[in-house]
């Protein structure tokens, strides 16, 4: 039986709009564990979890802005 994914992911380029920080800071946090996500296995692209950026911007305060 395989699980369905419910977790939404969100681009690095636009998690680190959303957070209004650099894009080399949201790869950092990434890479520091930060930020949660996944990469992608033929792309090589990198998605984050929303909820992870959801509980950064908690943490300082931050609203989503579209």
């Amino acid at each position: 039986m395989t699980e369905k994914r419910e977790t939404e992911y969100i681009s690095m380029k636009e998690a680190a709009k959303v957070l209004r920080i650099s894009y080399s800071t949201a790869w950092r946090y990434f890479e520091e564990g930060i930020l949660i996500g996944e990469k992608h296995p033929i792309t090589g692209q990198h998605s984050v979890s929303k909820k992870s950026v959801l509980a950064l911007m908690k943490k300082y305060g931050m609203k989503w802005e579209d």
